[in-house]
């Protein structure tokens, strides 16, 4: 993949105990925040660190998101 190229990637969110954790395999990623707004944020933020820290040959201008949250029926937000 060249480094002008536009990389998706795939971030699953969950809600529990309060929080919501985003786990991100394509990054190495995992975060947390007491919002889902505050964790997407968060999310962006450590796109270009976590691109750095793994050496990984993507632009972080370039990332796309997809932010899948699954919601348990039992679970009141």
């Amino acid at each position: 993949m060249t480094k002008h190229a536009n990389h998706f990637a795939v971030v699953e969110v969950t809600f529990g105990d309060g929080m919501y954790t985003a786990e991100c395999e394509d990054l190495h990623l995992v975060t947390e925040a007491p919002t889902f707004e505050a964790l997407t944020e968060r999310v962006w933020e450590l796109v270009p660190e976590m691109i750095e820290a793994n050496h990984l040959a993507l632009d972080a201008d370039r990332m796309r998101l997809h932010f899948e949250f699954e919601q348990d029926r039992r679970v009141a937000l």
